[in-house]
């Protein structure tokens, strides 16, 4: 009779970025008594499953120290059209809009700052709302787990009402390399992703996907061009 093999865990190696985030190394472990698709494979998987659902509620804190600015919002994956409202109060400010329809953003700034018109425009990949831009399209940010190299399992957590599976992701693509904290409900969707870069931990929670999403620009009367 043949010898089982013994199959031995994989060690990942992780970046100081990630031992900064108490990570410091894992386990690709498959998801079931070592049956069905690896942790790397579901983590990889779940940009498409969340876009398959075609829209999300979105829920964003992107915090420093005691200091977090939060936000609401929704995303239509399919027709990229997104909105979130901010809320600045913490930096003394009132709330900031921003509306993604298709390449253009628009972004209506705290009362304190003003602005006539209004709203101002800048074109997607404008390097100044980059990182409000990943808030607003999860995709943007969604879409790094594709290219994930290690993923480990961590458990099961509750978040929003929704059982779901904690998974830590390496990912080499970006410099320094970027650990990220990913939730994924029993559909495989990211119900919420978590990271830490540049002194801040964002975190990004995603609901009530296929709700109906309805964005528009702003009246051109009231838009200024960036």
């Amino acid at each position: 009779m043949p010898r089982r093999r013994r199959v031995l865990p994989v060690r990942v190696p992780v970046s100081a970025l990630a031992a900064a985030a108490a990570l410091a190394g894992g386990v690709i472990a498959p998801a079931g008594c070592g049956r069905g698709p690896t942790a790397l494979a579901l983590v990889q998987a779940a940009p498409a499953h969340t876009r398959a659902a075609g829209s999300a509620r979105l829920r964003l804190s992107v915090a420093r120290r005691a200091v977090a600015v939060t936000g609401d919002g929704v995303v239509d994956f399919a027709r990229g059209r997104g909105s979130l409202v901010l809320d600045l109060r913490v930096l003394g400010l009132g709330s900031l809009e921003q509306r993604v329809v298709g390449r253009h953003v628009y972004l209506r700034l705290p009362d304190q700052v003003g602005s006539t018109p209004s709203w101002l425009a800048v074109g997607l990949g404008n390097a100044a709302g980059a990182d409000l831009l990943t808030s607003v399209d999860p995709a943007a940010a969604l879409d790094y787990l594709a290219g994930a190299t290690g993923a480990v399992r961590r458990g099961a957590d509750d978040v929003g009402g929704v059982r779901a599976t904690h998974y830590v992701a390496t990912i080499r693509a970006l410099a320094p390399a970027l650990t990220v904290d990913v939730w994924l409900d029993g559909a495989g969707r990211v119900v919420r992703e978590s990271y830490g870069a540049a002194g801040f931990r964002t975190t990004l929670d995603l609901d009530r996907f296929g709700l109906t999403v309805t964005v528009a620009p702003p009246p051109s009367d009231q838009v200024s061009r960036g």
